[in-house]
């Protein structure tokens, strides 16, 4: 076994959630982010995509998108406009989601130049080169490099390490729907092998080609009424979403030592491909069995002691019966009638992310351990008849609202028989991605409320108030005007409840063009 991960941070912009506090809520409320418009009538981001064409496939009515794909603040990154129209917004989206997801785990972006961190994006399609390459194309020399370098898939993590001025690993890995995950168990790996001393892992989408579109439904595998019904009966195919997604990633005896806030613990990690299946884009039962397996292997934990699944589930016919047959094969056996095995997939929520699948259902399942709840399953009301329902309620992973989170509403950890979260008692969940290239990859993790409750003592007893707990929050905007109102933002966020925050606030400024804001609160 090698040795645990921490997730320190993480940041995201998904379809309805342009933020971790967004995209809970939308999980928690159970609100589904996919949207519906006309792609022929020139209006919208569908008619964009397809700029007014006649398209006659109804799946491609449907989708899950970002808002403001197309804004871009590049002062703030010093990309020159030139440069940056050119510039995929895949690659955008990921310095925007690695700067926040670095800030989120309290690390100052600037104070990383020079260090061993690796930057590693999962990353499969090129639709803005597709757009760049059809169009006139730049003239001058300087607007043809522009055009390459900025639509290149390696240019996403070695775009990050270049404007931070990092030196460690950047790695862009397409292994289709599987690419996120697989680019965590390359950081993962570099981290336990001592190649990086920090990690910015992630996975980023964006849906840009309509011809591409067109290609997907027509080949079925998009569902024609425009929602992934994971699991159900009436599975028919998955809707496209689009968005980016990072953790911050450090081997958990430096995060130990650095005193930061832990989301999770990666405790095991496995990558493999599907071998000879029934065809290339049909997952294999053997191969996720194995897959499965080694994860379980390498964190040194029992099937068991595994409480929640964070499937692929795309909705398929074919592919949802095979992974369930995987997953009870795996995870049933041995399991007390009261500790059942529950399972979900934010795919009912947001989509299909695709490249970026992985890393959405990554940050879902740290959410659901911080929070404590697992959000709703939608559309799920028939069980999919292409498994064996009953063999596996045999095995005592039986409930009457059918899968983790149904439709019927989301479940509440405080219910399970780990219901008080014992100081000493890890909670364990597991997350599956596979690809329609076979390649599949898997990763075992653990909350432990030991971390959270030993970092957060309370204050000492005193009566002078310096002596009182103090936090402190960096908030960085471009402009001192949206710094403010971003200062705000937080500070309501933050004294929510019971807990009230008086707050000072410093200026600092550690280069140029670029502002901090650090609000220092403690309890009143």
């Amino acid at each position: 076994m090698g040795e645990p991960i921490a997730i320190v941070g993480m940041a995201c912009k998904f379809p309805g959630a342009p933020d971790l506090e967004s995209f809970w809520n939308l999980l928690e409320s159970g609100g589904n982010a996919v949207t519906e418009g006309d792609p022929s009538s020139g209006m919208g981001r569908l008619g964009e995509i397809f700029q007014g064409s006649q398209v006659q496939n109804e799946a491609c009515r449907y989708g899950a998108f970002v808002d403001d794909i197309d804004q871009f603040d590049a002062a703030f990154f010093r990309i020159s406009p030139v440069e940056a129209e050119l510039l995929d917004p895949q690659q955008r989206m990921m310095l925007e989601a690695s700067w926040l997801a670095l800030e989120d785990a309290a690390i100052d972006p600037v104070s990383l130049k020079g260090s061993r961190t690796g930057v590693y994006t999962g990353i499969s399609n090129d639709e803005y080169r597709m757009l760049v390459v059809e169009s006139s194309g730049p003239s001058e020399a300087a607007g043809s490099l522009y055009a390459l370098s900025g639509t290149n898939l390696n240019g996403t993590s070695g775009r990050v390490s270049f404007v931070l001025g990092l030196m460690g690993p950047a790695k862009a890995v397409d292994a289709a729907c599987a690419s996120a995950m697989v680019a965590v168990d390359d950081a993962v790996s570099d981290l336990q092998a001592g190649k990086a001393d920090l990690a910015i892992a992630g996975g980023v989408q964006a849906i840009l080609n309509g011809r591409i579109y067109e290609l997907r439904a027509e080949s079925m595998m998009l569902s024609p009424d425009g929602q992934c019904k994971t699991f159900d009966a009436s599975a028919d195919g998955y809707v496209r979403g689009e968005g980016c997604g990072v953790v911050v990633l450090k081997r958990l005896s430096d995060a130990e030592a650095a005193g930061d806030r832990i989301w999770a613990v990666i405790r095991g990690s496995a990558v493999n491909h599907g071998g000879a299946s029934v065809g290339l884009t049909v997952p294999h039962t053997p191969a996720l069995e194995q897959v499965m397996e080694t994860a379980l292997a390498d964190a040194g934990v029992h099937a068991s002691d595994v409480e929640y699944v964070e499937a692929h589930g795309t909705g398929t016919a074919v592919g949802d019966p095979i992974e369930l047959e995987a997953v009870a094969s795996v995870y049933a056996c041995g399991r007390q009638a009261d500790q059942p095995l529950l399972i979900g997939s934010v795919k009912t929520n947001v989509g299909h992310l695709e490249s970026a699948a992985g890393i959405a259902g990554l940050i879902k399942a740290a959410l659901v351990v911080k929070q404590g709840i697992i959000p709703k399953h939608l559309h799920f009301r028939n069980p999919n008849p292409g498994f064996d329902w009953e063999a596996a309620c045999n095995t005592g992973n039986r409930r009457d609202d059918g899968l983790a989170g149904s439709s019927t509403g989301g479940r509440d950890w405080r219910e399970s028989t780990h219901s008080e979260f014992p100081a000493q008692m890890p909670t364990w969940w597991w997350q599956s991605t596979w690809a329609w290239s076979a390649m599949r990859s898997t990763i075992v993790q653990q909350a432990l409320r030991t971390m959270y409750r030993s970092r957060w003592k309370p204050p000492q007893q005193s009566h002078r108030r310096n002596k009182r707990l103090r936090r402190a929050q960096t908030v960085s905007c471009r402009c001192p005007v949206s710094l403010k109102v971003r200062s705000k933002s937080w500070r309501r966020a933050t004294c929510r409840g019971s807990m009230r925050m008086k707050l000072k606030f410093r200026w600092t400024t550690p280069h140029p063009g670029r502002r901090y804001r650090t609000c220092r609160g403690r309890r009143a």
